[in-house]
């Protein structure tokens, strides 16, 4: 008696193994962009958060030079820079290779796209 499988049987096997993989790559590559706008917008609300409590305290926004960097203490991917801190308003803009977003004053929403 013969003993293994059919030819028919490994390829089935190899379709299905390739079927898996393919799902399982798409799937990767969907949450790690979806955590890296997490990541973003997070950042961007921080700083937001502490431009409006320097608001609160001197009645006005701190005024920053257009590109002023905000350091990333804790060592992630994210980039943020204050494009425009003129006291009265601001336009924070943060990011991560080709993805970019920002935030201002007149919205509390993370928005895409770079401050224009």
């Amino acid at each position: 008696m013969k003993r293994g499988f059919t030819i028919i049987e490994v390829l089935v096997m190899i379709s299905v193994i390739a079927i898996l993989t393919t799902i399982g790559i798409i799937s990767y590559g969907n949450w790690r962009q979806k955590s890296l706008r997490d990541a973003i917008t997070a950042d961007l609300k921080s700083a937001a958060q502490a431009m409006e409590q320097y608001r609160n305290f001197h009645n006005a926004y701190p005024t920053l030079p257009a590109g002023a960097s905000i350091p990333n203490y804790n060592g992630g991917p994210v980039h943020v820079y204050i494009q425009g801190a003129d006291g009265k308003e601001f336009c924070i803009e943060a990011t991560r290779g080709s993805q970019k977003m920002h935030i201002t004053s007149k919205s509390s929403d993370v928005s895409d796209g770079g401050c224009s």
